[in-house]
């Protein structure tokens, strides 16, 4: 049988709980996140996640510039399927790991340019995923 979560007739609780701090002085930045998120109806009993980034901003070894030059390392380990009421291989099969290297270039407080290479993992399978990203942001 199909039973539809958005249907007028059956109801599903989900709670959200995430832990966010965040680290910038003496040119380090880090940034740590954590959540789970647990549901009340159907085989998915929560997913789960956390990232850790850490960075420095070597820019302010060149003299006389303001332009803030950071080297950044991110790890992250998540699962959308943490706990299950099967458990088993789908709890496997949504588990991810990926560690991450950039380089983000401020050359003014409003402007930003990133460079990130990643490896994501997949542990059922071992299935690994390579990315080269490129950015531009400009805040305004």
């Amino acid at each position: 049988s199909y039973n539809n979560a958005f249907a007028s007739d059956s109801t599903n609780s989900v709670n959200i709980v995430e832990f966010h701090a965040k680290y910038e002085a003496n040119n380090i930045y880090s940034v740590f996140e954590i959540g789970n998120i647990s549901y009340d109806n159907g085989d998915l009993e929560s997913s789960f996640g956390y990232y850790f980034d850490v960075g420095y901003n070597i820019g302010s070894f060149f003299n006389g510039t303001e332009v803030q030059i950071i080297p950044w390392l991110r790890w992250t380990d998540y699962n959308t399927a943490f706990s299950t009421k099967t458990g088993g291989d789908t709890e496997k099969a949504n588990h991810y790991t990926k560690w991450m290297l950039g380089l983000t270039v401020k050359p003014i407080n409003q402007t930003v340019f990133k460079f990130e290479y990643s490896i994501k993992e997949k542990e059922l399978g071992e299935k690994q995923t390579k990315m080269i990203n490129l950015g531009v942001g400009y805040m305004f």
